[in-house]
């Protein structure tokens, strides 16, 4: 976050990549010259929340954002909620159809059907697993989605990494439905890293 952020992420570029807050609401020259500004930074990606944004997700609103996205190679992660009608996941997905050479991840895996669906058919479309509450959630997304697209997220501050960590690392066998198997020592390796490079 802020410089901080900013300092990581130039320290050590391989295992830290910076994102930029944009208000798809901004005039088109503010986002232009943002996402500009941002390439010549190194930053890996644009980061929305139409919750906190008051925008609702759709080709209309992120229309700008997302060409940008696709001319810089920028992923995209957005926040979204089953219970705001501005950042269902359904409406994500119809997005990441669209804009098929753009990478999107649903930040916090919601609506876990439709997404579990959305990581195994569309190329482009991921999912992270800050804020997950129920670790069965994730198991889902790994067993009937994809594995290798499902990421690691921690939603710093508002959840503490070594919490959201821990998600993964504890989810062994015999703790329920589907995951009565827990997650393999070679998933566990994907979701906290290796599917991020």
């Amino acid at each position: 976050r802020g410089l901080v952020g900013s300092e990581m992420c130039i320290r050590d570029s391989t295992r830290f990549y910076g994102f930029i807050r944009i208000d798809p609401k901004a005039s088109s020259s503010v986002i232009i010259k943002e996402v500009q500004n941002a390439s010549k930074n190194d930053i890996k990606g644009i980061k929305l929340h139409p919750t906190s944004q008051n925008f609702k997700i759709s080709i209309q609103n992120l229309k700008l954002v997302l060409e940008l996205a696709e001319k810089y190679d920028l992923i995209v992660t957005c926040h979204t909620y089953n219970y705001d009608k501005n950042s269902d996941p359904k409406l994500l997905i119809s997005v990441a159809r669209e804009f098929r050479k753009v990478n999107i991840i649903a930040a916090h895996g919601y609506n876990i059907f439709e997404t579990a669906k959305a990581i195994k058919n569309l190329k482009n479309y991921y999912v992270d697993t800050a804020c997950i509450t129920n670790h069965a959630h994730i198991m889902y997304l790994v067993r009937f989605g994809d594995v290798n697209k499902v990421l690691f997220g921690s939603d710093f501050p508002y959840s503490l990494p070594i919490i959201e960590k821990m998600k993964i690392e504890l989810a062994g066998p015999n703790i329920g439905i589907p995951q009565k198997d827990g997650f393999s020592d070679e998933e566990k390796k994907k979701i906290l890293g290796e599917n991020a490079k």
